[in-house]
């Protein structure tokens, strides 16, 4: 074998090995789960901690408040790798106009079962 294609044919194999390491790296970040504990909610929020099953029998947990006017609510939803916490600011916003609130985390996020 000549030498130039004999090193095309190891660049080729590197690059290769490379993408399919880098490929495996990169899409275990984006489906792992991002399990954290959460401390207790703020206590003039009045949340109340709730736990609801998906169809396929995963918990999610959340916190849930009655506002003042309970024929509405609202439920926020968290960022990507985050929890319910991240949304206590909004909520409060909500709340104090007198919407019921329901924050949750996802799966796989917060306290909620999942991967």
């Amino acid at each position: 074998m000549k030498k130039p294609l004999r090193i095309f044919i190891i660049s080729i194999i590197t690059i290769l090995f490379c993408f399919v390491i880098f490929s495996f790296v990169f899409a275990n970040f984006f489906i792992s789960s991002y399990h954290s504990s959460i401390e207790r909610p703020p206590n003039n929020m009045n949340f109340e901690n709730v736990t609801f099953k998906t169809s396929d029998n995963i918990n999610l947990k959340g916190w849930f408040s009655k506002g003042s006017d309970s024929s509405k609510t609202i439920i926020l939803l968290h960022g990507y790798k985050a929890n319910r916490t991240e949304l206590i600011p909004k909520a409060k916003i909500f709340k104090d106009a007198g919407y019921n609130i329901l924050l949750y985390d996802a799966r796989g996020c917060g306290e909620s079962d999942g991967i």
